[in-house]
């Protein structure tokens, strides 16, 4: 049986707060790769401005394409801030 998935329209906005600019810069530098590889139909930005990281993702597509693209966004910070650490 093939199931056809439904497709959503939606928008999130993440908003995170670093230490510093240069922290922030550095994550969202390594983050930036992240809004290149989407599936169709998923739109992947990030902004910085100062020491904040703003990630908007919008969506017309499964919902679990926006599920998996966040989850991958937060997975690069998480790995980024591990690296910015263990720099210091």
């Amino acid at each position: 049986m093939n199931k056809k998935k439904k497709i959503i329209e939606a928008e999130i906005k993440i908003q995170l707060s670093f230490a510093n600019d240069k922290v922030a810069e550095s994550i969202c530098s390594a983050t930036a790769p992240e809004n290149l590889e989407t599936p169709d139909g998923v739109i992947a930005k990030s902004n910085l401005q100062d020491s904040v990281i703003y990630f908007t993702v919008d969506l017309k597509a499964p919902f679990w394409d926006l599920v998996a693209t966040t989850e991958d966004f937060f997975e690069k910070v998480s790995i980024s801030m591990k690296t910015v650490e263990a720099l210091k």
